[in-house]
């Protein structure tokens, strides 16, 4: 082709300046090429931008008919790919992807272990070095989008790919799809998103299993989506689509049948490797996390509510007392009762500066209020779109976090005043589910219509509030929410879920869950949050939280210290406390590890062990890392445990009595009340 001019510079200067080129400069150029002499789609066809993006994977940009494929639309992957070192060897490919007979290049592009081909009949995925077939489909179809806001511009996009029957894993926290009424009854329809019902199962990690294969994609409670997930087959696929959507993936096949109502354009990335590859070259390609802060990693207090400083300072005291480790302390109060917002209640909080001091010299723990995503005046912060903070209605969600002065006034006027700079240094985001509590004025973010880009929105931008507030000011700071979209900086919790034995089943998916959707820090309100749980669920409950990623009690109780449940569950819930200590480090290496592998700090057994088809089978035990595996007691009246264990180079032992095992088969050990059955891969 006949190269613009600085077109041909920049190839000039890449030669002579090393006789080997530079991935980097290599690929802007070739990136450059692409977008100047690259075909655009007219008339029927599809424009199509494929590219190398990260390590062994690639990004697919499809346009509408008769559109151009955009850049810097909002979404989790930025346009120059991977910061880290990368060992992109293919090129960029611009190309139409249009009706049958439509002329393409059709070349595939080949990035390490992965290739790619857009033509008019299709999308193909497949292995770089032997060929396979992971994934073929037709080009996306698309209509003009009639939700809400969706005006020119706006398509709902419609995508089927084929692979192999394969099990996929991901797609976010997804209590609310498969909470049925008979867990034994494969054919019970699903529930909504209110509250939790009594007797729910649990979303199996196989997103296959779901009811009908089908996966809701909008935030709301109990219902968290992202579009990433992983297959057993070895590849990742990530929908960078940060609006309302759907996935069905039936049971028994390989079909990913993909579908947004509200979109600019389809935006694909897909990678191929081993599980913990696939997870680390997404977490480059999105955001890897950041590690866990020393307090974060130890136990957190919580309860609705503690109502004012005198009760946050005698807890703390208590603690100190009994010499019991606690991180972090939680006032789960709502907004005050009056504006200003984002702050504690200076009837009940007086000196919320001396609170925090007196809490941290008793226990080195820090204080965490629950925000939720309150309005502010528009004279204030003209940049939030609102200017209730006046009417009363305190939790109405009409903030733009979209808008960066939004972001930045809420923190400078409202967060860093009344709570950073006294003390209060952590934050659990509550009520923060893009369907459910952000309602901008006029529908729409700055980004777009909500059906657009409300994920990203609520899930993504309403985080960075705090987040970045903390990170500017120099604290280490972690931030809670209810609702994460990909590339999220914070933790996810599970919401307000009940006291059961059955819903201690379901956390364990939960969990697990969370951690294969690339939001590795997680918790749930241990005990359930909905109703008494006994001294027996409240021991065991706490037994699972010592090994998750996140420790936290909290419940809608008068009393939820570890002290409330008697003599016994004292017994058990201090034992696992002191656990906790004891792996305070370990937690601590594991989150430096994932904030540059994406590794999930909790895992299936597959996720070490993929050979045995055993590994793949096991829901209800999990690996804390590669060290240890823990099998929670999550049965009623139970006192022994079987859990079948891998087979691994030095056998495994029960880190409560040393006992050893070979692995390679089930075995049962005793489980008194106080004992958690974790095992330690020698």
């Amino acid at each position: 082709v006949q190269l613009p001019r600085g077109l041909k510079t920049l190839f000039t200067r890449t030669h002579l300046a090393n006789s080997r080129p530079t991935t980097t400069m290599m690929t802007a150029a070739l990136v450059a090429l692409a977008v100047i002499c690259g075909a655009q789609g007219t008339g029927g066809q599809l424009a199509a931008l494929v590219e190398p993006h990260c390590t062994d994977s690639i990004r697919i940009r499809i346009a509408a008919p008769g559109r151009e494929v955009q850049h810097q639309l909002v979404g989790a992957l930025g346009e120059v790919g991977c910061s880290t070192t990368s060992t992109q060897t293919g090129h960029t490919s611009s190309t139409t992807a249009g009706s049958a007979g439509t002329k393409s290049g059709g070349n595939p592009i080949i990035n390490g272990q992965v290739a790619v081909a857009v033509t008019p009949e299709g999308i193909t995925v497949t292995r770089g070095d032997t060929g396979e077939i992971l994934l073929a489909g037709s080009v996306p179809t698309f209509q003009p989008a009639s939700a809400s806001g969706c005006g020119d511009g706006f398509f709902s996009i419609n995508l089927t790919l084929h692979g192999k029957p394969d099990k996929v894993f991901g797609l976010g926290q997804l209590e609310s799809q498969n909470q049925k009424r008979d867990c034994t009854d494969p054919t019970e329809v699903e529930l909504g998103h209110g509250a939790p019902p009594s007797g729910a199962c649990g979303t199996p990690l196989d997103r296959r299993q779901m009811p009908g294969g089908a996966t809701s994609l909008v935030s709301v409670k109990y219902n968290i989506p992202t579009g990433f997930m992983y297959s057993s087959s070895g590849f990742g696929l990530f929908l960078n689509q940060p609006g309302d959507g759907a996935a069905v993936l039936p049971r028994g096949t390989g079909d990913y049948q993909l579908s947004y109502i509200c979109q600019r354009q389809l935006d694909l990335w897909v990678t191929v490797g081993t599980a913990s590859e696939v997870y680390m070259r997404y977490g480059q390609a999105t955001a890897l996390p950041s590690p866990l802060p020393g307090y974060a990693a130890r136990y957190w207090q919580s309860k609705d509510a503690y109502h004012t400083a005198d009760e946050v300072v005698e807890l703390a005291r208590n603690f100190s007392r009994r010499n019991l480790s606690v991180g972090v302390i939680v006032i789960d109060l709502g907004p005050p009762a009056t504006p200003p917002y984002y702050r504690l209640d200076p009837a009940r909080f007086p000196d919320v500066a001396a609170m925090t001091a007196t809490v941290r010299n008793l226990t080195g723990s820090e204080v965490m209020p629950n925000l939720k995503p309150t309005s502010v005046k528009s004279a204030d912060c003209p940049g939030c779109g609102a200017g209730f903070e006046t009417d009363g209605k305190a939790d109405d969600g009409r903030v733009d976090p979209t808008s960066p002065a939004c972001r930045e006034c809420i923190w400078a006027k409202r967060v860093k005043p009344q709570l950073f700079d006294n003390g209060v240094r952590t934050y659990w985001l509550d009520d923060d589910e893009a369907a459910d509590h952000f309602h901008p004025v006029g529908g729409n973010f700055t980004c777009g219509p909500a059906a657009y880009c409300g994920l990203w929105a609520a899930g993504s931008q309403w985080p960075r509030v705090f987040s970045d507030g903390t990170a500017a000011a120099g604290f280490p700071s972690v931030v809670l929410s209810r609702n994460l979209w990909a590339g999220a900086s914070g933790a996810l919790w599970s919401s307000d879920i009940e006291s059961s034995w059955t819903e201690l089943r379901a956390q364990v998916l939960a969990g697990l869950s969370s951690g294969l959707s690339g939001w590795p820090y997680w918790t749930s309100d241990v005990g359930g949050f909905w109703g008494a749980p006994t001294p027996e669920l409240m021991a065991r409950w706490h037994q699972f939280g010592s090994v998750c990623p996140l420790y936290r009690s909290h419940g809608s109780r008068p009393f939820n210290e570890p002290w409330s449940f008697g003599p016994d569950a004292e017994r058990s819930i201090t034992k696992s406390i002191q656990l906790r200590e004891a792996l305070h480090s370990y937690v601590l290496e594991l989150s430096a590890n994932t904030s540059v592998t994406g590794a999930p700090i909790i895992r299936p057994l597959w996720f070490d062990f993929p050979g045995p088809p055993q590994a793949w089978a096991v829901s209800d035990a999990f690996m804390l890392g590669p060290r240890y595996l823990a099998a929670p007691v999550l049965e009623e009246g139970a006192r022994t445990r079987t859990v079948w264990l891998p087979v691994v180079a030095g056998g495994w032992s029960l880190y409560t009595t040393g006992e050893t095992f070979a692995g390679g088969a089930a075995v049962t050990v005793a489980a008194p009340l106080d004992e958690l059955p974790l095992f330690v891969r020698d």
